[in-house]
């Protein structure tokens, strides 16, 4: 790739030219009528490196997509036979992000742009409490896989991202510190538009996921929503100078013995001890003021806007932190939760314990995600290998599963919004795109049907086993 290596360091040296060009015009004095000449000519040649960017940059992209154009066809789905013969259901690697700045940064958590499905944001952040280094924040095109569209470094590990569906331009990240920014992709300025580290209400621990979200009321707009490990929900309004409203602080679905002693246990810590770990959170798909928490002891509570102080319900199952959960995007009443105690539950509102759980390796599972085009299939990445499960097929086994590469671990993964196709994060910074063959074809018409038609079958089974029990 000598012509994109070229463009690199002719955009590395533009870059440098223009802050110094930048510099220069902001150091003269302002009295002096050579000195405003002087300006004037560096204003100009300011809008000629700003024109050479833009031209390196459309070039730089032509010349990737000639690389990549082949790729990027079976990505499209174009150039594959009509009516492809039946093949076991398998991963065909495509290509990686990947430039010098990603590398060995492990991948935290990854969103495609709600708007426009060629875009996805990418977080980066070590993996370990007690790793200091800074964070790293990049928006991938399809159309440049060597080199983000934007980035911004941040002070400490990037744990959340989410892209904003009001504004797509817009998108915000979590910290491990606690801090949330926003970054607007729009405008040239690299430091963020809102930022939380002088607000005395922020996070004091990790902000394990934010989320836009859009609440209809008397003013119908967007908020930004954060889950963190203080075990605080909290409301974010960008029209307000980023004000938060707190709407849920977690405590402990039980209280150990211990805790009511207070000859042992002193009742500051008494009380700090009652509250729980949040981890990760989604907003019901149709009432915006209904959401679900996972925590790090395990349950799972469906929570709501209207109340700050208790829980809807409490779903007991998982044995360990629950790292992500997802509404399913056909059926309302329909969600799934993944965890560290190696195994994927799916739920459905109202029943207090999981329908469906699925295991098959002994290794934690970071993420988890529906299809978006077919009810029944869900993506969950562990450690140790990527897993494709679909519940109109097998409970017991994946449909498909590729393992990670020694001494790699798998971080992240999400389906491509308008293709076949995942998306795959990994511990040494990379972002891989697998082509999904072999996959039965979706029936449009009745993907709810189907997933309500295993539930079914799911809770009648259960109901079987309780009553020979």
């Amino acid at each position: 790739m000598i012509p994109t290596l070229w463009l690199r360091s002719v955009l590395s040296f533009r870059s440098e030219t223009l802050v110094s060009a930048i510099d220069a015009s902001q150091a003269r004095a302002p009295g002096d009528s050579s000195s405003s000449i002087r300006g004037a000519t560096s204003e100009l040649e300011l809008q000629k490196l700003a024109s050479l960017a833009s031209s390196l940059f459309v070039m730089e992209r032509a010349v990737n997509q000639n690389s990549y154009s082949s790729r990027q066809a079976l990505y499209r789905g174009m150039g594959m036979p009509a009516a492809p013969a039946p093949e076991t259901p398998h991963m065909s690697r495509l290509w990686t992000f990947q430039c010098s700045l990603t590398k060995n940064q492990p991948v935290s958590c990854l969103v495609w742009n709600h708007k426009n499905p060629d875009i996805v944001v990418v977080g980066y952040g070590p993996m370990a409490f007690n790793e200091r280094e800074g964070g790293l924040a990049c928006c991938w095109s399809l159309k440049n896989p060597e080199w983000p569209e934007r980035f911004v470094h941040c002070d400490s590990g990037v744990v959340s991202v989410d892209f904003s569906s009001a504004h797509p331009h817009i998108f915000a990240v979590g910290l491990r510190s606690g801090v949330i920014r926003v970054y607007n992709v729009k405008t040239a300025i690299e430091g963020p538009v809102a930022d939380s580290a002088e607000n005395p209400e922020k996070h004091t621990a990790p902000v394990w996921q934010v989320q836009f979200v859009e609440r209809k009321g008397e003013e119908r707009s967007e908020s930004l929503m954060s889950i963190s490990a203080d075990g605080r929900v909290l409301q974010w309004s960008l029209r307000k100078g980023f004000e938060s409203t707190e709407l849920m602080r977690l405590k402990r679905a039980h209280t150990a013995p211990n805790l009511l002693r207070k000859d042992h246990v002193k009742s500051e810590e008494a009380l700090i001890s009652r509250y729980a770990v949040g981890l990760c959170f989604d907003f019901h798909p149709e009432d915006r003021n209904v959401y679900v928490v996972g925590t790090e002891d395990g349950p799972v509570h469906r929570c709501s806007c209207s109340y700050s102080e208790q829980y809807l319900d409490n779903h007991m199952g998982h044995k360990g932190p629950v790292y992500r959960i997802k509404w399913s995007p056909f059926s309302s009443d329909i969600f799934l939760s993944c965890s560290a105690d190696w195994s994927v539950r799916v739920w459905k509102q109202g029943h207090i314990d999981p329908i469906i759980t699925c295991t098959s390796v002994f290794s934690p599972v970071l993420d988890v995600g529906w299809s978006p085009t077919r009810a029944t299939l869900f993506v969950c990445a562990r450690e140790s290998c990527i897993e494709l499960w679909d519940l109109a097929g097998s409970q017991i086994d994946p449909i498909m599963s590729m393992d990670a590469p020694p001494g790699v671990k798998f971080t992240a993964a999400a389906f491509a919004r308008n293709a076949e196709c995942l998306i795959v994060g990994n511990s040494i910074g990379q972002v891989t795109v697998y082509q999904l063959k072999g996959l039965r074809r979706p029936d449009d018409a009745s993907q709810d049907k189907a997933l309500q038609k295993v539930i079914s079958a799911a809770m009648d089974t259960g109901n079987d086993r309780g009553d020979h029990e």
